[in-house]
């Protein structure tokens, strides 16, 4: 049986240790892949930069801290503390707070592609329609009734105060005030709780929002220092400086998953007159996949493709690794 190479690290910086919890061994981890830096940036905002607010109480922040902090855990590389992934969904839960709404971050550029004014910074305003909508999402509808349409809605506030509450109370069960201040092992074993529905709904629900605040635009209040995208290797967001010919023309080092493209993706390397020549024509290196050597390659690549199959459903994340480590097992 062959040894998968699906660190803890790399597993449950795209999953979560509740994502991990049945489905494989934690071992050991690797580095960061190299990455090219980024422009400096110019630190100069916009004339209206949009300032985030805070809606947890800070009992509340430090319980959902640290459970973050267990989905995407420190070690060789930053995690969710660092990424301040709390952050992110704090300012979310107080979108309203802030004018405008701190939904959607402005355009067309921020500063780290050459532009010299960080316009993401200032958020655009929200029509009525979209206002309503995001209030009833964020905020529930609380009897008004025009939010209520399709009847009464729960809202994201209270979900995760009702969510937090929860983890304290089991917390306090084992002889401290809050979860925060159980150790690291006695938090994975209250998340891990497949028999608590309660837990794992709302770790299901705090999942999805870790992951955009470790990977999305560092505005939303996440992925601070780029550091989430540092580990992946993902450039940001590049314009207006944009990419070279050769940049667009060759591949990075491919993943496993390019053998399954259709024969046209590869026709660049079969046609040396074409390479890093002609704009348009793409020439990934050549890659041979087979089931002896796919477990060598089990990493971001396929954590990728995984989460994109499991539409940001933690319990459907877990069924589908499940399935990969049962595939690369039988390919010995």
């Amino acid at each position: 049986m062959p040894k998968t190479d699906l660190s803890r690290r790399k597993a449950l910086q795209a999953g979560g240790a509740a994502a991990l919890a049945s489905t494989i061994p934690l071992s050991g981890c690797g580095g960061s892949p190299e990455r090219a830096p980024l422009l400096p940036t110019s630190g100069i905002p916009p004339e209206n930069p949009t300032a985030a607010a805070k809606h947890l109480s800070e009992k509340q922040y430090d319980t959902l801290a640290a459970l973050v902090d267990r989905l995407i855990p420190e070690d060789t590389d930053p995690g969710a503390a660092t990424a301040r992934c709390v952050d992110h969904i704090d300012a979310f839960l107080a979108a309203f707070q802030s004018s405008p709404a701190f939904i959607y971050a402005g355009a067309p550029y921020s500063d780290r592609g050459g532009h010299p004014v960080n316009e993401f910074q200032a958020f655009i305003p929200l029509d009525k329609y979209e206002e309503l909508a995001w209030r009833t999402v964020i905020e529930g509808s609380r009897g008004i009734p025009e939010r209520e349409v399709n009847g009464p809605v729960a809202g994201l506030q209270q979900t995760y105060a009702d969510g937090l509450a929860h983890l304290d109370s089991r917390a306090q069960q084992q002889g401290v005030d809050c979860f925060s201040e159980l150790t690291p092992s006695q938090q994975d074993a209250i998340i891990t709780d497949q028999t608590d529905g309660a837990v794992t709904g709302f770790v299901g629900t705090v999942f999805g929002e870790t992951i955009k605040a470790m990977y999305g635009a560092p505005e939303y209040q996440g992925n601070q220092d780029l550091v989430g995208w540092g580990f992946t290797n993902y450039d940001g967001d590049v314009h207006p400086r944009g990419f070279t010919n050769d940049q667009v023309v060759n591949a990075d080092t491919p993943g496993p998953f390019d053998a399954t493209l259709p024969p046209s993706y590869h026709e660049g390397a079969a046609n040396p007159s074409a390479q890093a020549t002609v704009p348009g024509v793409f020439n990934p290196p050549a890659f041979q996949s087979n089931t002896a050597t796919l477990s060598a390659y089990a990493s971001a690549d396929e954590m990728s493709f995984l989460i994109a199959d499991s539409g940001g459903d933690i319990s459907k994340l877990q069924e589908l690794m499940q399935n990969y480590r049962t595939f690369l097992q039988r390919g010995a």
